[in-house]
């Protein structure tokens, strides 16, 4: 894996800027792999006709909102990975 190579270079003070980091990467890639859910199958919100048939509107919902929440989390967790590597390099 990439990241465990690149986190294995690392000093070990800088090794919890890293996990932050890569837990702020896997909430993204968690959010983009709801959004194609959401647009495609089980939600089918790029064909409005087939949600409405299939009565997917309340999925969708569902699954915007773990999108939402992922991006928040995403963002926090980069945020402290990058705030602990600025106090690591002071």
């Amino acid at each position: 894996m990439v990241l465990g190579k690149y986190r294995m270079r690392l000093t070990d003070a800088m090794r919890p800027a890293a996990d932050w980091q890569g837990l702020g990467l896997l909430a993204f890639a968690l959010a983009a792999w709801n959004l194609c859910g959401f647009g495609g199958m089980p939600s089918f919100a790029v064909y409005p006709e087939k949600m409405i048939a299939l009565n997917a509107i309340p999925f969708a919902v569902g699954q915007l909102k773990a999108v939402m929440a992922l991006f928040i989390l995403g963002w926090i967790f980069t945020v402290l990975g990058l705030r602990r590597a600025a106090q690591v390099v002071r």
